[in-house]
């Protein structure tokens, strides 16, 4: 039988919501107007930030050489136990940009560190690519830094395409500890202490043209986290843990790539999760790395079908 967890996920990470933020959201007695300028957020000062808004559209102009913005959504937090809690409707951003400078562009980018929270939710997010061959396009990004740190976010549908370098619908990612613990030749994970750092995201379909649908990774003990509906890419899933993290995706849904269906990485210390509860389709179907066995990776799937499928499109 079929199971869809979606529900239940959806009702914990809205009270974890309710339990972290306590100041109530703003009430508007109209639709809120369409931002057409990134909403971009930053806690640094320990206090907690609480805002909604309406759909953010944002469009780098290529007549502009001077003005690129790199997200549509931004919201981070540093320290202090700082909280932002924001909620926003469509978010979409066309990246025509003329000028040189950059190559990051995200739809929504939510961050956490050093034992901070940030919570984004938004409806439909949509990334558009069309000057910028060089670029990393990311629809949805959650990062927990070190430090206990935590980020969720919610989104309805999430659509990439255009022309770029590199294009992924959602990234989750996460390290409980300093990055400068990877370059102690002697790290035995098992003596590191402190506290762990969750990343987590819940999206209803992925469409990512020409690139990886969701890319998933936990370090140093930390915890990365995704749920969706279904995924449409190139390359569908791309899932890693390592140095003791714990990276687990829940698809409700299909799979379907045009090159790999799922790429699993776990080392010894650590521990990978993937339960697709439809069908993966893609010309490699499952790849496993040689570290990977079956004391640290566990996979559930429905239903594979080797076969070539052709990128898919907007319309499918």
């Amino acid at each position: 039988m079929k199971k869809n967890r979606k529900t239940i996920m959806r009702c914990l990470l809205a009270v974890l919501c309710l339990v972290r933020i306590v100041m109530p959201s703003v009430i508007y007695a109209d639709d809120p107007p369409v931002k057409t300028t990134p909403v971009s957020i930053t806690e640094w000062s320990g206090g907690s930030v609480t805002e909604t808004l309406g759909d953010v559209n944002v469009v780098n102009d290529p007549d502009d050489e001077y003005t690129t913005y790199g997200w549509a959504v931004h919201a981070s937090t540093q320290g202090d136990e700082s909280s932002i809690h924001l909620t926003t409707g469509d978010v979409s951003l066309s990246n025509d940009a003329k000028s040189s400078e950059g190559n990051l562009y995200y739809g929504v980018d939510a961050d956490a560190n050093n034992g901070s929270y940030t919570f984004v939710q938004t409806e439909d997010v949509t990334v558009q690519n069309i000057n910028k061959n060089d670029a990393e396009v990311v629809g949805v990004n959650a990062d927990a830094g070190f430090g206990s740190s935590n980020v969720s976010v919610i989104t309805g549908d999430i659509t990439v395409s255009g022309d770029a370098g590199k294009q992924t619908g959602l990234k989750v990612d996460s390290m409980s500890f300093d990055r400068e613990a990877l370059n102690d030749e002697n790290l035995n994970v098992d003596e590191l202490k402190g506290e762990t750092s969750f990343a987590s995201a819940m999206t209803d379909t992925i469409t990512v043209l020409d690139g990886t649908g969701v890319e998933i990774d936990s370090t140093l003990k930390a915890v990365s986290s995704a749920v969706t509906d279904s995924i449409k890419a190139e390359d569908g899933i791309d899932i890693s843990a390592k140095y003791g993290g714990s990276s687990s995706i829940e698809v409700n849904g299909d799979v379907v790539a045009e090159k790999t269906g799922i790429k699993i990485s776990s080392d010894k210390n650590s521990f990978v999760d993937v339960f697709v509860d439809g069908t993966v389709s893609a010309a490699t179907p499952l790849v496993i790395s040689d570290s990977t066995t079956a004391e640290n990776a566990s996979v559930t799937l429905w239903k594979i079908e080797k076969q070539i499928m052709k990128t898919p499109s907007l319309s499918q």
